[in-house]
């Protein structure tokens, strides 16, 4: 399971990936330290964006704050060792809608 991919994951030493020239990418947390998750809070609970999803947390309905409002995640096993704030948008997403097939604009009159 998911689960189980993760404590194995969690277990192993992973070395960090450098990119040419020395600079480094991406390093991964230390595995000593675990995984990074705040305590959840309130209820319903609270969550931070920066925050681990663990194994516990499968079929809780936690809210996270998307820079504007809370937006409620349930969470699935498929969700295990990502962070919560992937899960929620903090961009509103606007479409272009051409000129001539926008129900809101008024032909123009001559």
């Amino acid at each position: 399971s998911k689960a189980e991919q993760f404590e194995a994951l969690a277990s192993t030493k992973l070395p960090p990936r450098i990119m040419r020239w020395s600079r480094i990418l991406n390093l991964p947390r230390p595995v000593w330290k675990g995984p990074f998750a705040d305590p959840l809070v309130g209820d319903p609970p609270k969550g931070t964006r920066r925050s681990m999803i663990l194994p516990e947390w499968v079929g809780l309905e936690i809210l996270v704050h998307s820079g504007k409002s809370w937006v409620p995640v349930m969470i699935k096993e498929q969700m295990i060792g990502h962070r919560l704030g992937e899960f929620v948008l903090t961009r509103a997403f606007n479409r272009k809608i051409p000129k001539d097939k926008n129900p809101f604009r008024t032909a123009k009159k001559k």
